[in-house]
């Protein structure tokens, strides 16, 4: 298929990408055909400079048939370098154009020397009250949401309509990237993942089309698209979900403080992680950190303080009493045990009146973006959390030997994931997810470009803090939005014995690889020929990707 056949048959608000989670953006690395002349060569996409990449008279003809929506983007820097005087017009990510497309210069998306296109300005969020389809699996209504929509769009919507749609806890983060990774919510623990909701997907395929993909129609890419990854499969334009009646929540803060770096700290941490498997079959669900010294938080504090593990539990109204009985008892009990611990453990919290969820989480502000920043990650089941708890605390104390690292934990799966109606049968999420309790994330940072220190800390957490959690539960696995993007063993951390079957529909659907990111299912099929170290996030790698000789592309 020619380049210009090629723009014929993308629509104009949806070029050839793929999916950067947390931003609303999507991003492809660049799969123009080429064609192979003479013996076969292993296939590189172009890049600036390279013989195919296209001249300036090519990206004009794109720019005319997307209606002047064509944005290239330059480095954040050259302004300090460069004066451009009486420019004719201006086009930003702000323009009221339905979507953008740009060519990525330093790696600002998913892949460097890309096509991206900017979904953020295609809104909407449509209901469907008593949609059949939904009555079916257990809702009252649909939600059809478009691509560019963020979780604050659709909690609004939710609220003005007296329902609740599983979605995030960060208000700016995008549906697509989110759902394809799975889609863990504040209220998964009742009603499952994110993919666990999904009705039915549309979206733009790697030879152009759009399609509508169900439990009917193209059932294997229904499949893949729940669960599979982002930058894989096609570019989502809309997500149709169910929603369920108006949830009142309890939120439920609390704060267990003792001396920093003690012993009654590790006490204390692994207490109260052999609970949770019970807090949660009692309907406790939400987030909690740990740290053995918070004085960076918390400032010239009573170092008797400045251990603590603290978070908010979301107490659902029609499981209240119970809930808040098993809480009340937790830490009775843990008032009693600590008795018998080296020092003083505070306890405090504090339940807030009764809210719905879709107003209270509309109400939580967006997380910040560009921060140096790497996460780990493990997810953990009952057993591992309750069968040896020496082995517990050894594995956690090695995500801790910085005293002031934090340990995130998400009580977003238990009985609620576990036993999800999913429509079709199944989806393609990561299995392990269905007997974990909790999601541990280990963030770590570093100076800002550092990059020896970067990879040093990398390093570290991949072969020693996400390796103690890995042999503390090894059936287990990653949940992909939030993991290492350097882990070795992805395919069964990421998906289990999923990825078999994920990878037969990726090579029928996109043949080509004209949708690619690393590590995402597939991209063992190419090779990236990198100069520039580590690799960022997930999707953000740098360098030029060719394709093994094994697995050539098609011509």
């Amino acid at each position: 298929m020619g380049r210009q056949q090629l723009s014929r048959n993308l629509p104009n608000t949806c070029l050839t990408l793929v999916m950067f989670n947390l931003l609303g953006v999507f991003a492809v690395a660049l799969a123009l055909p080429e064609i192979i002349l003479g013996a076969p060569q292993p296939y590189c996409k172009p890049i600036p400079g390279s013989s195919d990449w296209p001249a300036p008279s090519e990206w004009q003809k794109l720019n005319d048939t997307l209606q002047g929506r064509l944005v290239a983007p330059v480095p954040p820097g050259e302004p300090m370098f460069r004066r451009v005087l009486n420019l004719p017009t201006a086009l930003g990510p702000g323009s009221s154009s339905k979507a953008q497309a740009m060519t990525i210069k330093e790696g600002e998306s998913a892949a460097r020397d890309a096509i991206s296109i900017y979904t953020h300005n295609m809104k909407g969020v449509q209901v469907t009250q008593g949609d059949e389809r939904a009555v079916k699996y257990g809702g009252v209504a649909s939600v059809k949401i478009a691509a560019g929509s963020v979780m604050k769009d659709i909690y609004g919507v939710a609220s003005m309509n007296n329902l609740t749609v599983v979605g995030g806890a960060d208000a700016n983060v995008g549906i697509g990237g989110w759902l394809t990774g799975g889609g863990h919510s504040p209220i998964s623990s009742k009603y499952g993942l994110g993919v666990d909701q999904v009705l039915e997907i549309e979206a733009v395929i790697a030879n152009g089309t759009l399609v509508t993909a169900n439990e009917h129609h193209n059932p294997d890419l229904f499949w893949a698209l729940r669960g599979g990854g982002g930058s894989t499969f096609a570019v989502i334009t809309s997500v149709t979900m169910l929603a369920f009646p108006s949830l009142p929540v309890i939120t439920y803060e609390f704060a267990y403080n003792t001396t920093v770096n003690s012993n009654t700290y590790w006490d204390l941490v692994i207490y109260f992680h052999t609970q949770l498997p019970n807090l949660s079959d009692h309907g406790v669900m939400g987030y909690y950190w740990a740290t053995p010294d918070a004085s960076a938080a918390l400032g010239e504090t009573d170092p008797a303080i400045q251990a603590k593990v603290f978070g908010a539990w979301f107490l659902p109204g029609d499981t209240f009493e119970d809930a808040h009985a098993t809480l009340e008892e937790f830490e009775k009990n843990l008032k009693s045990k600590s008795q018998d611990w080296e020092d003083e453990v505070r306890i405090s919290s504090l339940a807030a009146p009764p809210l719905d969820i879709s107003t209270l989480l509309s109400l939580f502000p967006g997380g910040t973006v560009g921060s140096e920043v790497r996460l780990g990650s493990w997810l953990l089941g009952r057993e591992a959390l309750t069968n040896d708890t020496e082995t517990l605390k050894t594995a956690l104390q090695k995500t801790n030997t910085i005293p002031q690292d934090i340990l995130l934990g998400h009580v977003v799966a238990g009985n609620g994931v576990k036993n999800a109606t999913i429509v079709g049968g199944s989806n393609s999420v990561l299995p392990a997810w269905r007997n974990a309790i909790t999601h541990v994330v280990l963030p770590r940072s570093w100076a800002p470009l550092n990059v020896t220190q970067k990879e040093e800390i990398t390093t570290y957490l991949r072969d020693v803090e996400v390796e103690a959690l890995r042999q503390l539960d090894p059936e287990s696995g990653a949940y992909m939005n939030e993991a290492d993007p350097t882990e070795v063993n992805w395919q069964k951390a990421f998906w289990g014995n999923n990825y078999e079957r994920l990878l037969e529909v990726k090579n029928e659907w996109d043949p080509d690889g004209v949708f690619w990111c690393k590590p995402c299912v597939g991209h063992e099929q190419w090779t990236v020929q990198s100069d520039f170290g580590i690799e960022g996030a997930i999707g953000q790698t740098p360098g030029r990707i060719c394709r093994n000789d094994d697995s050539r592309r098609r011509v």
